[in-house]
Formats: structure tokens, sequence, C-alpha cells
């Protein structure tokens, strides 16, 4: 009995341990198959990188682009578009994966739109400089800037001259007159279709745009209110402008000698250009060569006594020039062919060199014994006035070519010379100068100090020298801040202020 007992517990466990063997097959079972089925069937999915870093998982991309454009509403209706585009770092991908975390459309949505902005489509302009670093312009339409472009080119070349020159039917010049040989510009100009942010400032306009182009900003620009009787003269002087400064910024005022009417609003803002427009011209016009006082010495006459020995008359000579124009303001010309059209005659004087034991002086500067600097004939480029948000102190030569002649306007002492620097200016190597190499010539004991600047550094004075009329100091060049070969003649009284030359020369 006892010996069946317990046969059959041994019987009871085998079949309790057979059961439970059988429950964990069949779990195994199970789930291996519910693996296999994993392993046969991933999930077709879209992944969602940001700027190359997974973000994560979507099961629609046309639900999640559709999306995008319907968040985007305010962005459309700002630039008037129908379409948006996500951000140009997003990238969709479509895979397979066993990861169960996919996300909704909504969720990807917020997470991308809290990182970066979206797109839109449009055109990107690159502007390079050799002396700026690139500059980056948004616009919804190529058309934009290229109109913009043209407004500006206008601006600085004058329609009328502009449309000739692109049309081939410029008038040959017959006795004066002027054309334009070239027109160019001296940055790098790029324009390519693009997704743009819309968090960018993009351009929705070509009046915006040529804004920009001249201005370097889109602020609304000063204006003034024409009163009765005001001049174009009045005023630039009254608002620190140039002539050059106000006709770029008033387009439509084809000359500084028009006549404006009362309440007509023009621009006083001064142009800061982000593009650099140069245009070559020829010139040819009639100039005046003013005659100079020659004096010489006459025993007969007690000293400070003159007596004239022939009366001067002006001269009047035909030149051809070659200008060249940087965003409206002349860099350099040269005059190529002269034609004397009237004689020039030069006055002369007598001075008494007898002395006088009652009297004994001398007399006082006076505007005839000034002798003009350069040789002739010349062009004045830059005057004693306002240009470009600083007053010019003095006028500005040209058109004597380089390495031509400077002499000495009056008697005087050299007191300062500089001739350290290279003969090549602003563009080259100004040798934190602005003058480059100079003469300073004290006059009548301190009554009047010469700078004659942005000469040759073959400089002929120096310092504590005496000076006489007509004597050459230098030869002019194009040292410092100088964008071109000329003078610049700046005169200082005794109290060292500037005062206009052409006060003295009567120019």
């Amino acid at each position: 009995m006892k010996i069946n007992k317990r046969s059959d517990n041994m019987k009871l466990k085998n079949n309790v341990i057979a059961i439970l063997i059988t429950i964990l097959i069949g779990a195994f079972l199970l789930f291996a198959s519910t693996f296999g089925e994993s392993l046969a069937s991933p999930n077709e999915v879209y992944e969602i990188y940001l700027n190359g870093k997974s973000i994560g998982y979507i099961k629609n991309k046309e639900e999640f682009l559709e999306l995008i454009d319907h968040k985007q509403e305010e962005i459309k209706n700002k630039f008037n578009i129908d379409k948006v585009y996500p951000p140009e770092g997003l990238k969709i991908t479509k895979t397979s994966t066993y990861n169960s975390n996919i996300k909704s459309t909504e969720e990807i949505y917020h997470i991308i739109d809290n990182i970066v902005p979206f797109t839109i489509e449009g055109y990107t302009v690159t502007i390079k400089n050799d002396n700026k670093k690139p500059l980056y312009i948004y616009t919804l339409s190529k058309d934009y800037f290229e109109k913009a472009f043209y407004n500006v080119v206008s601006a600085f070349v004058g329609e009328e001259q502009l449309n000739a020159y692109k049309n081939s039917t410029q008038k040959e010049i017959s006795d004066e007159g002027e054309r334009v040989e070239s027109i160019y510009w001296e940055d790098e100009i790029t324009i390519k279709k693009s997704l743009i942010s819309s968090k960018e400032n993009i351009f929705t306009s070509s009046e915006d745009l040529s804004k920009y182009l001249l201005f370097g900003t889109t602020e609304k620009q000063k204006s003034y209110i024409v009163k009765d009787g005001d001049t174009i003269s009045d005023i630039i002087d009254k608002n620190n402008l140039s002539i050059e400064e106000f006709l770029v910024a008033n387009p439509d005022i084809p000359d500084k000698d028009i006549l404006l009417a009362k309440n007509q609003e023009v621009s006083i803002g001064l142009i800061s250009p982000v593009v650099t427009i140069v245009h070559e011209v020829e010139k040819i016009e009639k100039i005046t060569n003013k005659y100079e006082t020659e004096y010489t010495k006459d025993s007969s006459l007690y000293k400070g006594s003159t007596k004239v020995i022939q009366e001067g008359s002006n001269g009047i000579d035909r030149v051809t020039e070659k200008i060249q124009y940087r965003n409206g303001e002349i860099i350099q010309l040269v005059i190529g062919k002269s034609e004397e059209i009237v004689p020039t005659v030069n006055r002369i004087i007598a001075k008494g060199t007898k002395s006088d034991p009652v009297y004994n002086f001398e007399p006082i500067i006076v505007g005839d014994e000034w002798l003009w600097p350069t040789i002739k004939p010349y062009v004045i480029t830059s005057r004693f006035a306002w240009r470009w948000g600083r007053h010019h102190n003095g006028i500005d030569i040209s058109g004597c070519g380089f390495g031509s002649p400077i002499y000495a306007a009056m008697d005087g002492v050299v007191t300062e010379v500089n001739s350290s620097c290279s003969n090549q200016g602003y563009y080259g190597n100004s040798c934190g100068r602005q003058w480059g190499n100079y003469v300073r010539i004290s006059v009548n004991n301190g009554e009047f100090t010469l700078i004659y600047a942005h000469l040759r550094n073959d400089i002929k004075v120096s310092v504590g020298q005496s000076v006489t009329r007509g004597k050459q100091i230098g030869t002019m060049g194009n040292s410092g801040s100088s964008t071109g070969t000329h003078l610049h003649f700046g005169v200082l009284d005794s109290s060292s202020n500037y005062i206009n030359p052409c006060r003295i020369y009567s120019c």
C-alpha cells in the first residue's frame, strides 16, 4: 500500500511538471510568433531631421506639409503669397523602424516652430565688395531687384543719359556736351532663387528696395517743403548737402538750376549707397582761363606804390575731359585735349622799389597777388561745401595730370611737410593720413596758412624754408584719403578757421 501511494504522488508530480512545461512552451511559442511577426512587419514612417538632428517620427508626410501650410496664414497674408515651406534645415526621410514612439504631426510642428522659422520662396541677392563683408538682400521677385538697380543707376547717371547709352542713341558732340562711355559696378552681384526665412527683411516692392540701395535703410528720409523763393542752393546750404547728393536723392529733379515750386516736397536725406556704380564720361566744354597778375620791379616808383603796365583779360579754352564718377562723385578727371578759343592776357603791374624817407611800408595782400597753384587748364571737381555728411574744407583741383607741378601761391615759410606716403590713395595705401603727402606754408607772418595735399612723395621744399610766389613745391598726386589724382588746396586764417579759397581767387 505505501509503495502504491508513493507511486501515485510521483505520477501527480510528473503531470504538474508536464503541464507547466506545456504552458511555458506555449508562452514561448506565442512570444516567438509575435516577435516574428514584428520582425516581418516594421513600421513604415517618416523621420524628421532639423539641421542634421533627428527630432522624431511621423506617419504621414503629406499631412505634415499641409499642416505647415495651413498654420502659416499670417505669413501668407504678410507677403501676399500662396505657399509656405518648411525651414531650410528641415529634412524628411522615409524609413522603416520598430520604434513605436510615433509623434503626431502637431507635435513635430510645434517642436520645429519653437526652434527655427518657416520659409517662403524668393530670391537672395548677394553683394560682395573687396572692402566690405558680403551683404545679403532678400526679395520676393527678381524683377524687384532689377528695377531697383536700374533706378539707382538712373539716379547717378541720369535716366535720359542711361537710356541713350543702353539704346546706343547718344548724339555725337559737336561743340559742347557729354557722352557716357561706360557704366559698370565694382561689386560682385549674384541673384539666386532660394527659400528665405519668413523672419528676414524681405522686400516686396522695387520702390522700397530702391530706397534701401540708395540710403542703406528703409526708414523714411528727411524731407523739406519748398518755401516761396527757395532755390536748390538755398536748400542744400541749410541742410549740409552737396548738389550731387541732392540730385541723387531727388532723381526726378534733372539739374541744379531748375526752379522749384512752392510747397514742393524734396528729399534732404543723406545717401549711403550699398552698391558702387561707376560711370565714365567724355565731356567737351568751354572753360574760362583766368588771367594771372605778373609783377615787375620799378626803381622809379617808391615802395608801396604800383603802376599798371598792362590790363589783364580772361581767355577761353575748349577742353576735352575724361571723367570717372563713383556713386555720383568725381574721382578722376583728365584733360586730354585743350584748344585756345580766346587768348589769355596777363595783367602786369610794376612795384616800386625806391625808398621813401617818410613812408616805408609794404602793401597788404590782395587777390591779384595770389598765384593759381596748378597749371592750366584745370577743373575744380569739389568745392568748399558740404559733401557726404562732412564739410569739405578746401577745393579739389583736377585735370592737370599726375606729376604736374604745384606752385606756391604766395611768398611764405614752410611750416610742415609730410612725404612718407605712397603715391596710391584711398583704395590703396592711405598711410593713416587724410592729406597723404602735403605741405603747409605760412603767408604774411601767419595771416594765412596754405595747405597743399595729396601730393606725390617728391616734395621739393623742407620745413623752415622760405619760398617765393610761383616756386614749385611739389607735384600733383593721389596720396592719403584720395580717390583720384588731384590737389586739395586749403586756406586757414590767423585764427585757424578754414576759409573758401574761391573768395580769394573768385573761382
